[in-house]
Formats: structure tokens, C-alpha cells, sequence
């Protein structure tokens, strides 16, 4: 098993563990701590991605809607679909599983600044 670990921005923190499974691979993200603006929207061109919220208060914003993260909330986001992971408190965690593919994430412009998103979706 390789194991990756980048930073994203000051004060976030994300671990990647790319796992494989016979022919196909998969990874296993753990997000903690992380600091607004969270990470850049972006999409995988080979995998669907899973997120599963283990603390504090979080969102996901998929193809222009956002949607609520916490404890017991699952949410799946299809290949090719625009997305992207935001804190709303410095104590949310989350567990995101990629499959079949690591490493196939294409990133794009943010359509608005955080905020303006936050406070169009009454978020802040």
C-alpha cells in the first residue's frame, strides 16, 4: 500500500492512502481541520467519490448546488461531476473513498468566491 500526504492550504490537512484491490486501485482520504476556503472544485474523470463526515459541520458543493455534510450523512458524487469538499468548522473531519482510480482529479475555476456561495446557501 503507498501512502500520500499533501497539504492544501495553510491550515488544512488531508491524508491520502492510495489501496490496492487486484486489478483496480482505490484510495482512502481522511480531511481534518481544515480552514476555509476548503479545496478547489474539481473532478475525477475515472472514479466516483464517497464522503463520509465523522465530526463538526462541513458541505459539499456538486455541480452548483450545495449540500449539507455531518456525522451520518453520506454522500456519493459521480465521475465527471464538478465538486467541492468545504469546512464550516474547524473541527470537521471527513473519510472520502475513491474508486476505481487515485490520481485522476482535474481541477477548475471556482464559479464564486466562498462566501458569497456560503451566504447564498445560507451556510454562513
Amino acid at each position: 500500500m503507498k501512502t500520500y500526504t499533501h497539504s492544501m492550504e495553510p491550515g488544512q490537512r488531508s491524508h491520502v492512502f492510495g489501496l490496492v484491490t487486484g486489478d483496480h486501485d482505490a484510495a482512502l482520504g481522511f480531511y481534518s481541520g481544515a480552514d476555509v476556503p476548503g479545496e478547489a472544485v474539481h473532478y475525477h474523470e475515472e472514479s466516483d467519490e464517497i464522503y463520509l463526515p465523522v465530526r463538526g459541520r462541513g458541505a459539499i458543493w456538486v455541480a452548483g448546488k450545495i449540500y449539507p455534510l455531518q456525522p451520518g450523512v453520506v454522500r456519493r458524487v459521480e465521475k465527471g461531476t464538478p465538486h467541492r469538499l468545504l469546512s464550516l468548522n474547524m473541527s470537521f473531519a471527513c473519510y472520502s473513498i475513491q474508486v476505481p482510480s487515485l490520481g485522476d482529479k482535474v481541477e477548475l475555476e471556482t464559479p464564486l468566491p466562498l462566501q458569497d456561495l456560503l451566504r447564498r446557501h445560507n451556510l454562513e
